[in-house]
């Protein structure tokens, strides 16, 4: 398996593999662990040693693999482009909370 391969060639998990890539990615804001058991936390949490040895090459070696590739360019961490869409979205959000 490619990712494997990724992972091994980084010297990491595939788990840490995963989840530095989603650190690593502007069009994720917020990574979120599935760690039931503490050794699994311990391991994931190590996946910031990894974030700097993702190249834009591995990068696009995962979004290839795994078809992940975003339609068009954003970077979720930075709303301020997206002004008219926020308020839209408010204003949904809203309405889906009181209608509860």
């Amino acid at each position: 398996n490619k990712f494997k391969e990724i992972a091994d060639s980084l010297n990491c998990s595939q788990a840490q593999l995963a989840m530095a890539w989603c650190i690593a990615n502007p069009d994720i804001s917020t990574a979120i662990t599935g760690a039931t058991r503490p050794e699994q936390l311990v391991e994931t949490v190590k996946a910031i040693e990894v974030v700097p040895k993702l190249t834009k090459e591995i990068l696009q070696n995962i979004d290839t693999i795994f078809g992940s590739e975003p339609v068009g360019k954003r970077n979720m961490r930075d709303f301020s482009h997206r002004r008219e869409e926020e308020e839209m979205f408010s204003i949904i959000d809203c309405e889906s909370f009181i209608s509860y």
